[in-house]
């Protein structure tokens, strides 16, 4: 048996909802872990779709139960080519299709392209709205002894399947997790893994998603021509307009981007002349999945606009919009107006009082 292993556990932040993109960002950190020598090769719960409940649409056209695949399936063959190629074992969340349901799994590629699932046995908060539990440990068989897999929910909580997985010969458990450093789970991740490596005498190898899902930042970029530009006719183009910036004045035209904050991918770009405003774009830009947007002050008052406030998806989006340096100094100027005025009634209060005699 051996003792030394080489193992990349990847922090993984997802693209929601898209597939395709999470699956080209997975092959490309296989092919980077197996040229460094890597053994196995751990990604994180759902890396393959985005973890967040799509609560917008019932459990049938949920984003999980659309994006779900066999295992092996489609996904998992294109991981298996480059598993194969480099000797990697290989394991990844995804949302699996099977038995006529969908499971919140892990995906499971041994080096000669062997594919099969573990299925998260206990699903929190609301993940049962789209998958249904496993109800079996699964042990991976390598040169290093049988190698546990765990999702999430499964290590934190119940510590029995850790426990199993030692009494089985493991020296080695995988924890496959999405687990936010927030207050009612930072505990799980803090203090449970150190803690159950500790009293089990195991290793635990955990891969979390990080970074945000479901939120857009916007913004625009003038593209300045100059002021003799014509089209082929030898006219103006219509396309193209001037407008002011500051103290500054352009001719020319505007791109308007929408960009997933958490992988930083553009993932909307329009087109207009120079002098329409930002805010004028701001439908064509978000995504139906976004609940949270950033701008800055040029998207000011988008949530009052009557495309936005009477549209049944966007009406509900979190919009946090920079205030105008002249907003905020008037703000500051307030707010140490009124800490001066406290602070001199409490000096008056403080001050000893005369007697006239």
């Amino acid at each position: 048996m051996k003792d030394l292993m080489n193992i990349a556990v990847i922090n993984f932040v997802t693209l929601w909802g898209d597939k395709e993109q999470n699956l080209s960002r997975i092959t490309g950190y296989c092919e980077a872990a197996g040229k460094r020598g890597a053994d196995f090769i751990v990604f994180p719960e759902t890396a393959l779709s985005g973890y967040d409940t799509d609560h917008d649409h019932p459990r049938a056209e949920m984003m999980h139960t659309r994006l779900a695949e066999t295992i092996p399936g489609p996904s998992t063959e294109a991981v298996a080519e480059i598993a194969k190629k480099y000797g990697l074992y290989v394991v990844f969340g995804m949302p699996e299709r099977a038995n006529g349901t969908v499971y919140n799994s892990a995906a499971i590629i041994e080096p000669n392209g062997k594919t099969y699932a573990y299925r998260k046995i206990h699903l929190p908060f609301d993940e049962s709205s789209w998958a249904e539990p496993g109800d079996a440990p699964v042990l991976i068989p390598t040169p290093w002894g049988p190698v546990g897999v765990t999702i999430c929910y499964d290590t934190y909580c119940f510590p029995e399947l850790i426990r199993y997985y030692r009494a089985m010969g493991a020296r080695l458990t995988l924890n496959v997790t999405a687990c936010p450093d927030v207050p009612c789970t930072e505990g799980a991740a803090r203090l449970g893994i150190p803690a159950y490596a500790y009293i089990n005498y195991i290793y635990i190898a955990s891969a979390n998603l990080c970074g945000p899902e479901k939120i857009s930042n916007l913004d625009a970029t003038i593209i300045s021509a100059p002021s003799s530009t014509k089209n082929a006719t030898n006219t103006r183009d219509p396309e193209m307009h001037q407008t002011r910036k500051g103290n500054q004045w352009y001719h020319g035209m505007k791109i308007h981007s929408g960009v997933d904050a958490g992988t930083g991918y553009v993932h909307t770009i329009t087109a207009t002349a120079a002098n329409v405003h930002d805010i004028c774009e701001t439908k064509k830009l978000l995504r139906e999945d976004d609940h949270v947007m950033y701008g800055d002050s040029g998207y000011l008052g988008v949530e009052k606009r009557e495309e936005i406030k009477g549209d049944e998806r966007f009406s509900h989006v979190d919009f946090r919009i920079v205030k105008r340096p002249s907003q905020n100094f008037v703000q500051g100027l307030a707010i140490i107006m009124f800490v001066a005025l406290k602070l001199s009634v409490c000096f008056w209060r403080i001050l000893p009082s005369k007697t006239v005699q």
